[in-house]
């Protein structure tokens, strides 16, 4: 690997910041520097404490360039920002 490569590797991806603005959190605001899983319950990075949000409800991704919402078959689907649904695959 040339030393180009490894710099790209080795930098921080770009954080995301996480506002929970329904149901209970343990906090309302979050920052994430990597891949995390949003869940009712369960051993995860965010869990949210509403009945729109299931079991294992989204992953969110980040690919060394942008960040993704993928919906992991919840029954209520996945909204962004408060319009977009994203349905499970």
């Amino acid at each position: 690997m040339n030393d180009e490569n490894n710099r790209d590797w080795a930098k921080p991806p770009n954080s995301v910041l996480v506002s929970v603005e329904r149901g209970e959190a343990s906090e309302s605001l979050l920052r994430f520097n990597d891949t995390f899983l949003i869940e009712y319950h369960g051993d995860c990075d965010l869990q949210i404490k509403d009945t729109s949000v299931g079991g294992k409800h989204a992953q969110i991704l980040f690919d060394l360039e942008r960040w993704w919402v993928k919906d992991l078959e919840s029954a209520n689907g996945t909204c962004l920002c408060g319009q977009s649904k994203i349905q499970g695959e």
